[in-house]
């Protein structure tokens, strides 16, 4: 598939220069969209409370009592009662943000993807509203993810107030691997957007030049006064 797109027109037998720099954007992106789903299901941030460790994540908390066998429970965030939140307003603001920016860089990126691709294999007629599509696109998930990055940065320095499960301790303490795979899907999606940015340059600056074949003119032989072509 990527081999296509990196010949891009087969019936003129050429590379465009452009093609290598919208393949390596797709790769970016795909790899995005991966790093950001899973984002959406671990842990974010550690706590460590009298209870034992609890990992807080976007939609769930997990609680290990560090015992021999490391016991972990789980439950779903509850935040009209006993939550990570408490009752605190502001951290139930960055909390949910947190949960739909997240979940708007995923979908984003869906449409993203695809819109790249087709940018990709029709470099060759230089498709200016896929191209300026894509960009937009990829800049409406940027934002999201470094949103919620921000966000989630935010919530967990805050000391949330109310009801707050025993084993967490507020402000958290740290980050986890969710977090982490989200500044990674930032920096990727970054990474594509400049790589779409520069093929989106090279695309309308360089000029191809084609070659043109003419046919051949017709074969005239003269036989006895008429002609065969």
């Amino acid at each position: 598939f990527f081999s296509n797109c990196h010949k891009v027109d087969q019936q003129k037998g050429m590379q465009h220069p452009a093609g290598k720099f919208y393949v390596q954007a797709v790769v970016m992106l795909g790899s995005a969209f991966f790093t950001s789903l899973a984002a959406i299901f671990v842990g974010w941030s550690v706590s460590y409370g009298t209870a034992g460790k609890t990992t807080v994540g976007l939609w769930t908390y997990c609680v290990d009592t560090m015992d021999a066998i490391h016991t972990t429970t789980c439950k779903n965030h509850d935040l009209s009662g006993i939550s990570v939140v408490g009752s605190d307003t502001k951290c139930q603001t960055y909390f949910r943000g947190t949960q739909v920016v997240s979940i708007v860089t995923t979908a984003v990126l869906v449409p993203n993807i695809i819109m790249l691709v087709i940018t990709a294999i029709k470099v060759w007629y230089q498709q200016k509203l896929l191209i300026l599509g894509s960009l937009l696109l990829t800049i409406v998930s940027l934002t999201a993810s470094i949103l919620a990055i921000i966000f989630w940065v935010i919530f967990s320095q805050t000391p949330c107030v109310g009801v707050l499960p025993t084993s967490v301790t507020s402000p958290l303490e740290g980050y986890s691997i969710g977090f982490i795979l989200e500044c990674v899907t930032a920096g990727l999606i970054q990474f594509s957007w400049i790589l779409q940015a520069v093929g989106a340059f090279v695309a309308s600056k360089k000029k191809v030049k084609v070659p043109v074949y003419e046919e051949a003119p017709a074969l005239v032989i003269p036989t006895d006064g008429f002609y065969v072509y």
